[in-house]
């Protein structure tokens, strides 16, 4: 069966999510001390292969890997800081975190890192999970939305220059045929050919651009990966395209003459630190790098 040869967008809530307003004020003069005797491991996305050190030299290869020396140097700082501090956060807690490493890091990589050498963010006097993704859609996005668990340091925040990322606004496109047969076999829904118009809807968001639930023909639930769960556009992403597919939760959807277009905004989960945010927020906005961490945690 065919499929129509007509054009539309797919329906979506008016307003969006709840965001707050980023709340700053710091911008002084800390404290640093050495790292060079502590040791982490991690599991390195870029290998593939775990990655050990002493916390310098591998605060220094994450940084190198996560942002590289192209980023301000206030960024490069606020990127060190939450890198010490996730690392802290999954050592006290028995976990190997997931990033991006990279060696033969240059002078400046260095420098960022021994400017904020040993400073941790906490929230009650615990450190804090301090994760942070590639860029945001106007706003993070809460941990709660994402993970399931909610933290009061990781809410859905402005992120003011987002627009001027390269990864706002980035689309991506699938003839119904190859979409039909993705979602066939990652679920349990069917798709008819003539009915394309039902074959999505956005029914809310959970943080400005950042989809919520969602309907695929007209089901509000499916079986995925031997489990029934509720629609949402993390599993959409996750778990039925996959991650590599779309760059973010965070997107519209249209429709013209049998192609889909996912239109992206920003790059990964959404939740902590933008990286292109912080940038952003200091070649824009002349964030210092304590400001930039108060911005988003």
């Amino acid at each position: 069966e065919p499929f129509p040869d007509i054009s539309f967008t797919v329906s979506k809530p008016s307003a969006l999510g709840p965001v707050a307003n980023a709340q700053i004020s710091a911008h002084r003069t800390y404290g640093t001390r050495s790292i060079a005797n502590e040791y982490y491991t991690v599991k390195s996305v870029t290998t593939g292969a775990r990655v050990s050190g002493n916390g310098f030299d591998m605060v220094c290869k994450i940084l190198n890997g996560e942002m590289g020396p192209s980023f301000s140097e206030e960024a490069l700082k606020a990127q060190a800081v939450a890198i010490y501090t996730y690392l802290r956060y999954c050592d006290e807690n028995g976990l190997v975190p997931v990033v991006a490493t990279r060696g033969s890091y240059n002078d400046k990589i260095k420098n960022a890192v021994k400017a904020v050498e040993g400073q941790t963010l906490t929230y009650g006097g615990s450190v804090i999970n301090a994760v942070f993704c590639a860029s945001t859609a106007g706003n993070t996005t809460s941990s709660a939305s994402v993970w399931g668990g909610s933290l009061p340091y990781l809410k859905g925040v402005t992120s003011e220059y987002d627009y001027l990322d390269p990864n706002y606004g980035v689309k991506r496109q699938f003839t119904a045929s190859q979409l039909k047969a993705i979602i066939e076999a990652k679920t349990n829904i069917t798709l008819s050919n003539s009915d394309v118009e039902n074959w999505f809807e956005i029914v809310n968001y959970t943080n400005g651009k950042y989809v919520g639930d969602i309907k695929i023909a007209g089901n509000t639930h499916a079986r995925v990966n031997g489990r029934n769960v509720k629609l949402t556009g993390a599993l959409l992403r996750a778990s039925i395209l996959g991650n590599s597919t779309l760059r973010s939760t965070a997107f519209d959807i249209s429709y013209s003459n049998g192609v889909f277009t996912f239109t992206t905004y920003g790059y990964g989960h959404g939740v902590g630190m933008s990286q292109w945010g912080a940038n952003l927020l200091s070649t824009h906005g002349g964030l210092k790098y304590d400001q930039i961490l108060l911005y988003y945690y």
